[in-house]
């Protein structure tokens, strides 16, 4: 599938993509959004110095949570529908 996003577009498909995964793989990733996989790897580092996710060999997993998360960690789930809300109220 081609995707054409930035590089915050993509991450924020790739946390709602971890939402429903324990795991996915870099090259997974890069053809998803048809990219190379050194940018996927830029997008995952990106991704774990927010505390979304963790590194894993060969890929990104989702940090096992309990409870609710954090501001910081919802902001960049669900951008779109957010952005949809917020031009249909102004």
């Amino acid at each position: 599938m081609n995707i054409a996003l930035g590089s915050d577009g993509r991450q924020m498909a790739i946390a709602e993509m971890l939402r429903s995964r324990d795991f996915i793989s870099v090259e997974e990733l890069a053809t998803h959004f048809a990219v190379a996989t050194q940018t996927i790897r830029r997008d995952l580092v990106a991704l774990c110095d927010q505390g979304v996710a963790r590194r894993r060999h060969g890929g990104i997993e989702s940090l096992a949570r309990s409870g609710n998360l954090t501001f910081k960690d919802r902001r960049v789930l669900h951008r779109e529908a957010k952005q949809a809300i917020a031009a249909a109220v102004a």
